[in-house]
């Protein structure tokens, strides 16, 4: 992910553009999302007994501790930031309704099983 960042910011007079309202609106939803995604995964992660990580558990493990997940979810939302602002308009948009709609998908099935939101 550090090596993502670093590409991003070098490159990133090359790519980004006006930021509009909407591209606001889009990414406000995205992170609040995020939050509830956090909270989510928070709650699989004091509850290993019961659940495991299955989308992110490339990235955190299929337990990951409550630290590991505090730490990949700010960065997914810093990440997320830095990505929707440097793209071009064009792909912008199309980038954040994919990953809002990742998110939700995501969120309502982790609710469908028992899955809480726990800070």
């Amino acid at each position: 992910m550090k090596t993502l960042l670093i590409l991003l910011l070098l490159s990133s007079s090359a790519f980004a553009d006006e930021w509009h309202t909407e591209d606001t609106y889009r990414e406000s939803a995205f992170q609040v999302l995020n939050i509830i995604d956090w909270g989510q995964t928070r709650y699989i992660a004091q509850h290993p007994e019961s659940f495991h990580e299955v989308e992110s558990a490339w990235l955190i493990g299929k337990y990951p501790d409550e630290k590991r997940v505090d730490i990949f979810m700010a960065e997914t939302a810093v990440l997320h930031g830095l990505i929707s602002y440097y793209l071009p308009s064009k792909y912008r948009s199309a980038f954040q309704y994919v990953t809002i709609g990742m998110k939700l998908n995501n969120a309502i099935g982790n609710v469908s099983i028992g899955i809480r939101v726990s800070f």
